[in-house]
């Protein structure tokens, strides 16, 4: 079996790993001998003398487990019958035929409810009456829902089951058995963890700005509430106080809104009174707008809404203004601020930049100042040479008008002419 220029096979792999075990619990030293100078043993020369002290110290318990697993399940399984498992195995049918052919050898041809088994037939020993898969007891039908019962002992989860499962017993399809275990407690049914929530589709970007724009209220924020408003292309962003949350007020400050920028093409909002009203289904139909609304209960499906809301709300809190000034730097800094294409919100919406205070003057702001200067002046000249160049010339019975001063007696000038 060993030899410098042999491998050790593979189906003898699992048994030798039985004897490795089983040999680690002594101390000793491997010679060659020959068969010829081999004797049989006697039953004097295995025959103990007396308890060997020595010996019994050198076990740990590491060795104790391993060599009493089989009283260990039994005594699990039923206290008062340390044979449970041994008698159970000896009335299972299939097991007991089992442990026959272990014992005595496998037949080529087996019935269908032993094929499995079959497959297995070198990893598969009989110790104490019992049946073993490698390092494993193979349960009997009778005690596999006792056994169930430990292994879910402190409700520890399908995967803890399994894994505890792998080191001490087996029987086909075990861990189909475990999974039903699980999802027939109640306890643990119960207490576990929420499932993951799907991925949300994003909305598509459109291909206008304020083509789609997404509107929310922000209710009770520092004492007011807020109307906002969020174009989906620019990431414009449009924020209203107001007193009232309903339909007329909400349609009322869109309308604002929309003499800037015109009417879009889609509204998205929530499921909230305000907006399924049928007083503003009429209101966007009237104006050809569309009107979209997320899934109820998933404030996320209106992201963009929620999420200026959100960081709206954080920078009042910050502010030490009131909230009718932090609003207004808030809108400005927001639509100056360049997004991640480089572009600012007004430069997307509007095609320029907006002036705030962190621009400081630049040789370009300089020069257009300049050019503006120049511009002035010169419509004011060409305005004042065409008020000089005009020059009108009357004749004698040219249709006029006379200008009159009520209240005074002096003859009025009119171009020359003196009116009495």
């Amino acid at each position: 079996m060993f030899g410098p220029h042999k491998e050790t096979p593979v189906l003898a792999a699992n048994r030798l790993a039985r004897w490795a075990l089983m040999l680690s619990q002594y101390d000793y030293t491997i010679e060659y001998r020959n068969t010829s100078k081999h004797g049989n043993a006697d039953a004097l020369s295995r025959l103990p003398a007396g308890p060997d002290v020595y010996f019994d110290g050198k076990e740990d318990e590491r060795d104790i487990v391993t060599v009493c697993l089989i009283n260990t399940i039994d005594t699990q399984i039923k206290p008062t019958d340390q044979s449970a498992l041994r008698k159970e195995s000896t009335k299972d049918p299939v097991i007991s035929e089992i442990i026959r052919y272990t014992r005595e050898g496998w037949p080529n041809q087996v019935s269908d409810h032993l094929k499995d088994f079959k497959k297995l037939e070198h990893s598969l020993t009989t110790i104490n009456g019992c049946l073993l898969y490698g390092n494993r007891v193979v349960i009997p039908a009778s005690l596999q829902q006792e056994v169930l019962k430990i292994l879910h002992e402190g409700h520890f989860g399908m995967q803890r089951m399994k894994q505890l499962a792998r080191t001490a017993v087996y029987w086909l399809r075990i861990d189909t058995a475990i999974q039903d275990m699980c999802h027939r407690c109640t306890a643990c049914a119960g207490h576990q963890n929420k499932p993951t929530k799907p991925a949300n589709h994003p909305w598509m970007l459109p291909e206008k700005p304020w083509s789609r724009i997404h509107v929310d209220h922000a209710i009770d924020v520092m004492g007011h509430h807020w109307l906002v408003v969020k174009d989906a292309y620019s990431k414009y962003p449009c924020i209203h106080e107001t007193n009232s949350t309903s339909t007329k007020t909400t349609t009322q400050l869109l309308e604002e809104d929309f003499s800037h920028s015109g009417y879009p093409h889609a509204i998205v909002s929530d499921n909230a009174t305000t907006f399924s009203s049928q007083e503003f289904k009429a209101w966007c139909h009237e104006r050809g707008i569309v009107h979209l609304t997320g899934a109820p209960y998933h404030p996320a499906t209106n992201g963009a809404a929620e999420r200026l809301v959100q960081t709206f709300k954080r920078f009042l809190k910050k502010s030490r203004k009131s909230p009718k000034e932090a609003l207004q730097e808030f809108l400005m800094q927001y639509r100056r601020s360049p997004l991640a294409s480089g572009y600012s919100p007004s430069e997307l919406l509007n095609n320029r930049q907006i002036r705030t205070k962190t621009l400081l003057p630049s040789p370009a702001h300089e020069a257009q100042e300049r050019q503006a200067r120049e511009a002035t002046k010169s419509q004011a000249k060409e305005l004042q040479s065409m008020v000089h160049n005009v020059h009108r010339h009357y004749q004698v019975g040219t249709p006029c008008y006379a200008l009159y001063t009520v209240g005074q007696d002096e003859p009025v000038s009119l171009d020359g002419f003196q009116q009495p």
